[in-house]
């Protein structure tokens, strides 16, 4: 699954606008034939689907490719509602929105049947049929299909957790939602997915399938795992499947606090690695670390983590200091087909703020070493939301 930022669309993270516009300008006219594609932007902000949904606020992209083909799918969350770092200037709040209803929110859909290279409107501005957030897709292995996993937010029709859709028809159609459950005890996956790359399916060099989700929870679950700090408000779980399409998940070990927004990989030696923001109840570097950021967080790193086991079990978490981040979201991928292993990262390279948006390639297959950043973005990628 490629990232929005990997196929040279967009940011992992999409900067507010008083009015829908180029993230990054369009080459001159006088550009030569022969020039590679314009980056163009995919999701802007005040964008009206094809159904005539206004939405003020779109965020949090993510992408896939449809093996065999040159079709890619593109989802975001859209929003009836300003705020949470998305404050467009000049523009009033639709009359059809709830001010104080942060649910309002649902799953675009987006495609390209070239690669990336050109995309469509907004065709579907609620593909789970309900109000969800943290879109998480990727091509499942086991079902042949594209599997869209999300975090369930809808209060009208009592639907919460994470919870999935599949198409068979590069997304021309949607199965019904299948609300994910802990293999054994029948609980419900809480919590939030991903989003981008929380989710995972690869084969493994025995030849045997594997899928992983990984989900940060604040709030209480029916699974508690072992306290490290009454100061952590986040917890990361990571979740695995031998059997596919079941949506039964074994809960893996390891305790992984302080961190959200994890995203996955799988390497060339089959380990899984780990990939996440430091976070808390605050989003950036904005007050005294000592006030707002438990250790270690002030460090302002990425919080990494692997597991050797086919995901039972991950190890201690650290911190690579090498990957610099402003306790944002990134994204993270192996990159497919490349024969040294190597896997990108992108996100906001900068300990002062949420600027600078980068891309990284590991220099070999283990992900431990990584070379210094392309920049693609310079200017704020989005701001911290006020809380």
């Amino acid at each position: 699954m490629w990232p929005l930022e990997l196929l040279g669309v967009l940011p992992a993270a999409l900067p507010p606008h008083s009015s829908p516009r180029p993230i990054i300008p369009r080459p001159p006219p006088h550009a030569a034939a022969d020039a590679p594609p314009a980056r163009v932007p995919l999701f802007t902000h005040s964008s009206t689907g094809a159904d005539g949904q206004f939405f003020p606020c779109v965020r949090i992209p993510t992408a896939v490719a449809v093996p065999g083909g040159p079709v890619r799918l593109a989802f975001a969350e859209c929003r009836r509602w300003i705020g949470d770092g998305c404050e467009p200037t000049a523009l009033p709040r639709p009359a059809a929105a709830h001010p104080a209803d942060e649910s309002d929110r649902f799953i675009c859909l987006k495609r390209s049947t070239d690669a990336g290279r050109t995309w469509g409107a907004l065709e579907n501005t609620n593909v789970t049929q309900m109000r969800s957030t943290n879109p998480s897709a990727v091509w499942d292995l086991h079902t042949s299909s594209v599997r869209l996993f999300f975090s369930a937010d809808d209060h009208f029709q009592n639907r919460s957790g994470i919870h999935a859709v599949s198409s068979t028809d590069s997304g021309l159609s949607w199965s019904a939602a299948v609300a994910q459950t802990v293999e054994g005890t029948g609980a419900p996956l809480l919590g939030s997915v991903g989003p981008a790359h929380g989710a995972i399916s690869t084969r493994r060099r025995d030849g045997s399938l594997l899928t992983a989700l990984a989900s940060h929870l604040h709030r209480p679950h029916p699974i508690k795992p072992r306290a490290s700090s009454p100061m952590r408000t986040f917890d990361t779980w990571v979740y695995t499947s031998v059997l596919g399409g079941d949506g039964h998940w074994r809960l893996a070990r390891g305790d992984l606090p302080f961190i959200g927004e994890t995203q996955l990989a799988v390497l060339m030696d089959d380990t899984i690695l780990l990939n996440s923001r430091c976070a808390d109840g605050g989003h950036g570097p904005g007050t005294p670390p000592t006030q707002t950021y438990p250790v270690p967080c002030h460090r302002h790193s990425r919080a990494v983590a692997r597991s050797t086991d086919a995901g039972r079990s991950f190890g201690p978490l650290s911190f690579d200091d090498d990957l610099p981040d402003p306790n944002c979201q990134g994204a993270l991928l192996q990159l497919s087909g490349d024969p040294l292993g190597r896997v990108a990262f992108s996100n906001a390279a900068s300990r002062h703020g949420r600027v600078n948006m980068s891309l990284r390639i590991s220099t070999d297959a283990t992900a431990a070493r990584w070379a210094q950043p392309g920049t693609m973005l310079s200017a704020a990628a989005a701001p911290a939301p006020p809380y």
